[in-house]
């Protein structure tokens, strides 16, 4: 079986093609450029579109997770935004921030069990 980080390929979420986006996906998909070069920044997404925030970053975790769709975001930089991974590079520089992210939340968690476990005897 191949392994994919903490998944294995059956693991995957199953590719969902076109006929299965909504129209909304499509649109928010398709304004997403491929490439680390050029990402677009939230606020332009939403904008093109009509859309909040809220919305578009739903949609986008949807694409990811149910759809399998390699979309990556740059948080910080000259140029934040979304695109399409299309590199090992690109993959690198999408997922590190959420690694960082995950492990200070989990210390963060930790932190609090601990204090609380004290304090609240």
């Amino acid at each position: 079986m191949e392994q994919l980080g903490l998944f294995e390929k059956k693991d995957l979420p199953k590719l969902k093609f076109d006929d299965d986006l909504t129209n909304q996906e499509r649109d928010i998909l398709a304004t997403i450029p491929q490439g680390l070069d050029n990402p677009i920044p939230l606020s332009e997404i939403c904008e093109r579109l009509g859309l909040e925030r809220r919305t578009v970053n739903n949609t986008i975790n949807h694409l990811i997770m149910e759809h399998g769709f390699l979309i990556g975001g740059i948080r910080s930089g000259s140029h934040p935004g979304y695109f399409i991974i299309n590199s090992k590079d690109g993959l690198e520089q999408a997922t590190r921030p959420l690694k960082n992210q995950a492990i200070n939340m989990l210390r963060r968690i930790e932190t609090l069990e601990k204090i609380g476990n004290v304090t609240l005897n």
